[in-house]
């Protein structure tokens, strides 16, 4: 059971749970693939580089303001961002803005976006924020992958379907943000 209250929330402890552990997933990836709304309403994909986790689960982008993405938050900001590595798996739906903020840009910059960018104060770098509304990971890395190919080995020795366990919060979770 979810409560809010003025924007503070409240979880209860298994939610709490799946919400550290959902934070905890997503701040492990580099990259994730942007999906944005074309104005004909297609989806476009593309990936970014992730240059920050908030502790909220705010996700934050580079960009060069002249690029599609930004035309397509302007015009529609809900966005999806997935997210895959080594066994570990995540979708986050939520909405994106462009913020121009030089002090957050400072805090996350790396020596590898001069790739894209002519540093931290080049005119045509602005952030992306996303803010999410609820996400969903999957996690079988480590020992997780190996308790989950033993229960699929042991389903298929006996001619059974695969069937979930407990809702584990160490391996799936749900959570609205």
């Amino acid at each position: 059971m979810l409560i809010a209250i003025n924007r503070v929330m409240a979880w209860t402890e298994p939610e709490e749970a799946t919400r550290e552990r959902f934070l905890e997933v997503i701040k492990g990836f580099d990259t994730g693939i942007l999906l944005t709304h074309k104005r004909d309403g297609s989806l476009h994909g593309r990936p970014m580089a992730l240059a920050d986790v908030d502790s909220d689960g705010v996700l934050w982008f580079l960009t060069r303001v002249d690029s599609p993405k930004v035309e397509e938050i302007q015009s529609d900001p809900r966005a999806l961002v997935t997210c895959e590595a080594a066994n570990q798996f995540a979708t986050i739906e939520g909405h994106c803005e462009i913020a121009r903020n030089a002090q957050k840009i400072n805090d996350i910059w790396k020596e590898s976006y001069k790739v894209w960018f002519d540093g931290k104060g080049d005119p045509e770098l602005v952030l992306l924020r996303f803010q999410p509304d609820q996400g969903e990971y999957w996690d079988n890395s480590g020992t997780k992958g190996i308790q989950y190919a033993f229960r699929a080995a042991a389903a298929y020795v006996q001619g059974k379907k695969l069937t979930p366990g407990a809702n584990d919060p160490q391996t799936h979770g749900k959570v609205a943000l």
